[in-house]
């Protein structure tokens, strides 16, 4: 078992090594060649929300508001994303992609399906649906 598990690990790193590479060299000259793993979650994450809180977007991602608070700084400068606070509760904080962070988020959802495209053409059907029912089980006991 700690043959296959080394094995698969290898081939895991490889995988996301090549997806890293693929999105870096499709990203140049776009809002995403300076922006980090987390930052791209939260873009992602904001794409499909309107007027979120920070708060909803931490429950979401299970990142810590200090983090997501460091991130939407970087956000903001980059102008990427506006921050309000609620005028019903100023404790609240609302965040909104602005028109160059929902470019940037719908680059990265095209880039996210272009490379599930690429994994699953070199398959063939029978082995799409096998590999899709593997990756279900085995997420679904994560």
């Amino acid at each position: 078992m700690r043959e296959k598990a080394e094995k698969l690990a290898v081939l895991f790193t490889e995988l996301i090594e090549n997806s890293y590479r693929d999105e870096k060299s499709a990203c140049e000259n776009t809002p995403l060649c300076s922006l980090s793993s987390n930052d791209l979650k939260v873009l992602t994450a904001l794409s499909s929300k309107n007027h979120p809180s920070i708060k909803d977007i931490s429950e979401e991602l299970s990142l810590p508001m200090s983090t997501l608070t460091g991130i939407f700084n970087k956000l903001v400068q980059k102008k990427l994303v506006t921050r309000d606070r609620c005028e019903s509760d100023r404790r609240v904080v609302r965040v909104e992609l602005t028109s160059d962070g929902q470019k940037a988020a719908e680059l990265k959802q095209t880039h996210t399906h272009n490379f599930a495209a690429s994994i699953l053409n070199s398959l063939n059907e029978n082995e799409q649906i096998q590999f899709l029912n593997l990756l279900q089980k085995i997420t679904a006991n994560q």
